[in-house]
């Protein structure tokens, strides 16, 4: 993977629409229809209504091995608070992962964000280097969040060619 990499990510945040504004939306779109005889601006208000449910499902269209295993991070650590089956939700809480990733470095940053199983936050060394293939090392901890580093050389595929011998 060249250049960097970052994103914010957060389980329970990924699919969610907001219903509300885009039934404000719709109606100004179709008002805009109506006096300007055009679509782009229902397409354009219909598009900005539902900015933050596409800002959130990016990381999922761009990384989707990355965001698999946070969420076998997530889910694997009880890190979700899941919800009731009336919900169009998924989960009614999750932590936040922040992925930061250079050509030599690999940070995930874990926020707790007020789930129920806050404690398991800080015993995800184990769930990281089950799911990366890697054991991350704490580098910071505080009362909210837990920074854990991986070793880039070990992340990589390494092959040896017959050339080598």
């Amino acid at each position: 993977m060249n250049g960097t990499v970052k994103f914010r990510y957060e389980p329970a945040n990924t699919f969610e629409i907001k219903a509300g504004r885009l039934w404000i939306a719709c109606i100004f779109g179709l008002i805009c229809v109506f006096l300007f005889h055009k679509t782009w601006p229902m397409l354009l208000f219909l598009t900005l209504s539902q900015i933050t449910a596409i800002r959130n499902s990016l990381p999922r269209l761009f990384f989707p091995e990355i965001i698999k295993k946070l969420d076998k991070v997530a889910n694997a650590g009880r890190l979700t608070d899941r919800n009731n089956f009336d919900k169009l939700k998924k989960y009614s809480n999750s932590v936040i992962f922040e992925y930061y990733q250079t050509p030599n470095l690999l940070e995930i940053t874990v926020y707790a964000n007020g789930i129920s199983h806050s404690d398991n936050v800080s015993d995800l060394t184990r769930r990281f280097g089950e799911i990366f293939g890697v054991t991350p090392y704490v580098s910071k901890r505080t009362a909210e969040s837990i920074t854990y580093h991986f070793p880039i050389s070990a992340l990589k595929d390494e092959t040896i060619n017959e050339d080598e011998f």
